[in-house]
């Protein structure tokens, strides 16, 4: 009986021991995977030129947004119900080029600034982040308008907080 208990406690372990090996190669082979696809998603990353059109400040305040304008019409409305400033002529090829725009409602001393566009298999990340931080006592809206080329890529934003 003793010698039986031996045995069973024996084969536990074995059992145990190859279960344990089998879970922890299966999750080597995941994690590889995994950092090989990371390293092939940056293989294929492109920054993408950006060509500033506006940056400043408007004073009525507006909801944080952000826009990808690809039509003259979307970009005369946008121009106009923001009241942008000293851009009512402007003309983009939007055969090539679109334009990418972002609001946020803040201070007459900060900005607010598309510091990076990248370009992936499967999207256009428009990296959004507050440059300057200014501590006027005025509230407005702080926008800041781009051209890049024309994509069906989906826009994804995203902003960049920091606490300097």
């Amino acid at each position: 009986m003793k010698n039986r208990m031996k045995t069973k406690h024996h084969i536990f372990i074995r059992v145990t021991s190859i279960v344990a090996i089998v879970i922890i190669a299966v999750c080597s082979a995941l994690a590889i995977q995994g950092c090989e696809k990371k390293e092939k998603e940056q293989e294929q990353t492109k920054n993408i030129l950006v060509n500033s059109i506006a940056q400043g400040y408007i004073s009525k305040v507006y909801r944080s947004n952000n826009f990808v304008l690809k039509s003259q019409q979307s970009l005369d409305d946008f121009i106009e119900a923001f009241e942008i400033p000293n851009l009512s002529q402007l003309k983009i090829n939007f055969d090539t080029d679109m334009v990418i725009a972002v609001i946020e409602s803040n201070n007459s001393s900060s900005t607010i600034d598309i510091t990076s566009i990248t370009e992936f298999k499967d999207k256009i990340e428009v990296r959004v982040e507050n440059v300057h931080k200014g501590m006027t006592a005025d509230i407005g809206s702080i926008y800041h308008i781009v051209r890049i080329h024309k994509t069906d890529k989906t826009i994804v934003f995203m902003k960049i907080t920091s606490y300097n």
